[in-house]
């Protein structure tokens, strides 16, 4: 008997503890079991088994995640239930080996959703003894329904913390029936998976790669490959969208996707050649950083040219290539993925620019229809005729040019007398913010107008939409034309390419103001539309609105002339 216990021992010593593995089992900034166990067992018993480990009752729903994405649940009111999107793998049809075969394969596993219990499952190194027994314990057991981790944490005087002996006791209870392996899920998974691959257009990929290579991506619209894609792939974590990544969707990878993606880019890279599509576009040193760069640069260009075409955007980058360390690396085709991020803006909440007939467009000078998604009126139209065949104008350096993506630009010196007319006229303390906000809003919109070579009109009823111009004086309407003339001259607009109609005139007509040319140029000289008054002006000697029975000149009217 002895003899055939020893040849038994030897058998299981050249073989090793085959059918078994060790793993460790982590309940989530708590407790760590490890423990040997057989590996060809179903999700649903590996459940059970997570349940014994920690002590919970399995009153509540739960899942597995496996490092692919595939979601693995139970059934529910006859229905799959699990918090994740996609399709549900019913935990009885999948064995443990087939998920986690190799050491350092992980399996997340969450039971009850709303305390989120968050498990790991991480495959060790093989054991030397078959059988089920425990390696290792620290930690407490869970304690249901107490309101997740922050709450287990508060409740030590309640922990109950097992040893060695008492988890390998609790496993010998459990009945594990291991079953073959090998169900083809997994395969079938990973086909699913690179069918996607082979799907994703440039920008997609672009974003994939940059989750694998620097840790995020910025998504500037989701797509439903995309989507797909991301429902397959492990530790990746969506953050909700924020102004300082230009209105962009973010996504977090974690260290597990990292290691997933170092693992699976040169396969996933030769699916896409097979495919016919480049490894990543651009391509950069560093995409995040740089398809940021490239989308500012876009924006840049149309907020300070009004509207920009693919084939502007290659001039610009050929432009700024010797300033820019970046744009050193980038190609004319780096143009076209610009207007694509552009065109992926139109839905954001946060975008300054919108995309429509192949240009992309400033927002604040040529507002978009919603219904349409084309400009609300023809002055872009216009625009663009008339400054065919003009020179570009170029800011000092890149860093003033950049600086239009964001609005952080200087307005002209200029705005400042319409700025201490506004104050002056209507007593204004600027101690308000609704005061200065009222003042900021017409100096913005008058100079969007000019910008826009909208002309005097728009830039008188700006001001009057907001302060009200039927009482001013015959002198006070003197000097705000002269103000609003110096400004409109002084303003780089869209009609010039940037230059303003004063270097235009000193380029073009060596400086003088009546040179039919000048007009062309959006100079102003003298209104080209009356002011337009909303109530009737008051005479001095008429009486006084105000009812006290006085004469104007003698009551509110003092002081006007």
């Amino acid at each position: 008997m002895k003899k055939q216990d020893g040849s038994q021992a030897s058998r299981v010593a050249a073989s090793g503890a085959e059918g078994y593995g060790k793993f460790k089992f982590e309940l989530r900034g708590i407790s760590t079991r490890v423990v040997v166990i057989p590996e060809h067992i179903t999700l649903q018993e590996v459940h059970r088994l997570v349940q014994i480990l920690f002590g919970w009752y399995g009153g509540h729903l739960w899942e597995f995640r496996d490092s692919t994405g595939r979601t693995y649940g139970r059934k529910h009111n006859d229905q799959w239930i699990a918090p994740s999107e996609g399709r549900l793998i019913p935990p009885s049809d999948i064995c443990l080996s087939d998920i986690l075969p190799e050491r350092g394969g992980k399996l997340y596993y969450t039971y009850d959703f709303g305390d989120d219990w968050q498990h790991l499952i991480t495959r060790m190194a093989d054991p030397k003894m078959p059988g089920k027994y425990c390696v290792k314990t620290e930690g407490p057991d869970g304690i249901e329904d107490c309101g997740g981790v922050w709450r287990l944490q508060e409740c030590k005087s309640e922990w109950h913390v097992p040893g060695v002996d008492e988890i390998t006791q609790r496993l010998e209870r459990v009945n594990l029936h291991p079953k073959k392996s090998g169900t083809g899920l997994l395969k079938m998974e990973c086909e699913e998976l690179e069918a996607v691959i082979k799907t994703l257009d440039d920008v997609e990929w672009g974003w994939l790669y940059s989750l694998g290579e620097e840790g995020f991506a910025r998504v500037f619209q989701r797509s439903e490959r995309f989507d797909r894609l991301i429902a397959r792939l492990p530790d990746i974590r969506y953050l909700k969208m924020t102004s300082s990544f230009m209105g962009a969707d973010v996504y977090d990878a974690g260290p597990e996707f990292r290691r997933y993606w170092r693992k699976m880019r040169d396969a996933w890279t030769r699916l896409r050649d097979k495919a016919g599509r480049s490894a990543v576009a651009p391509s950069f040193d560093s995409p995040v950083d740089a398809w940021g760069e490239i989308y500012k640069f876009a924006c840049a260009a149309a907020c300070l040219y009004g509207a920009v075409s693919e084939s502007d955007l290659c001039e610009l980058f050929d432009k700024w290539r010797e300033e820019t360390d970046w744009l050193k690396k980038a190609t004319p085709e780096t143009a076209a993925y610009a207007l694509q991020l552009l065109r992926r803006e139109m839905t954001s909440h946060d975008a300054s620019v919108y995309f429509s007939d192949g240009l992309a467009i400033s927002i604040a000078k040529y507002p978009q229809d919603p219904s349409t998604g084309l400009p609300s009126d023809d002055a872009l139209e216009t625009m663009l005729k008339m400054r065919r065949g003009r020179e570009r104008w170029y800011p000092d350096t890149y860093a003033d040019f950049i600086a239009y993506s964001i609005g952080d630009f200087t307005i002209p010196e200029e705005y400042d007398a319409l700025e201490d007319f506004l104050v002056q006229k209507w007593n204004l303390t600027m101690k308000d913010p609704l005061e200065v906000a009222d003042v900021d809003d017409v100096i913005s919109s008058v100079y969007f107008t000019f910008a826009a070579g909208c002309g005097w009109k728009m830039a008188v009823e700006a001001v009057d939409a907001r302060f009200g111009l039927s009482d001013l004086t015959s002198h006070e309407f003197s000097e705000l034309t002269k103000i609003l003339m110096n400004a409109a001259n002084a303003t780089r607009n869209d009609l010039n390419w940037g230059y303003t109609p004063n270097e235009m005139v000193a380029i073009h007509c060596q400086g003088d103001t009546a040179s039919p040319l000048a007009a062309s140029y959006g100079l102003i000289v003298a209104p080209n539309a009356p002011i337009v008054r909303t109530d009737a002006k008051v005479g001095r000697n008429d009486p006084c609105p105000c009812g006290s029975g006085k004469k104007f000149k003698k009551c509110c009217g003092k002081g006007n002339d």
